[in-house]
């Protein structure tokens, strides 16, 4: 077994790819995922009884490249702290993938997977 984790560490050195991932998903399918980062850690603010002033980001995934097994990022940014994406925000970057993603695919979805971490997402 070492023999061969020595041959796999060397190929990946030399460029070479050890794996190939077949994409699983029909292909009438975006997949997206986003999640909010804060500048400062909630505890740090807590202690020194500060305000947030730096902007929280946003970031988007979605496989809406030319590739449907690649995967594109955008992100933005949104008021200091708030866990909750801005719906305005999230409907723009949404019908920007949905746009995208039939002029890469030249196809209709038939599907959506969303993925998100720690927030919910709140469309008027």
């Amino acid at each position: 077994m070492t023999r061969f984790n020595i041959l796999m560490k060397m190929n990946i050195k030399m460029r070479g790819v050890n794996i190939n991932v077949v994409p699983q998903l029909p292909k009438k399918t975006l997949t997206m995922s986003y999640d909010v980062s804060h500048p400062v850690p909630a505890k740090r603010m807590q202690q020194k009884n500060a305000k947030a002033t730096k902007s929280s980001v946003v970031g988007f995934s979605g496989n809406y490249g030319r590739f449907i097994d690649g995967y594109v990022g955008d992100f933005a940014f949104q008021y200091p702290r708030v866990e909750q994406v801005d719906s305005d925000l999230f409907k723009s970057h949404f019908a920007n993938m949905l746009v995208h993603f039939q002029k890469s695919h030249g196809k209709l979805l038939k599907r959506i997977s969303k993925y998100y971490s720690h927030f919910i997402v709140n469309l008027k």
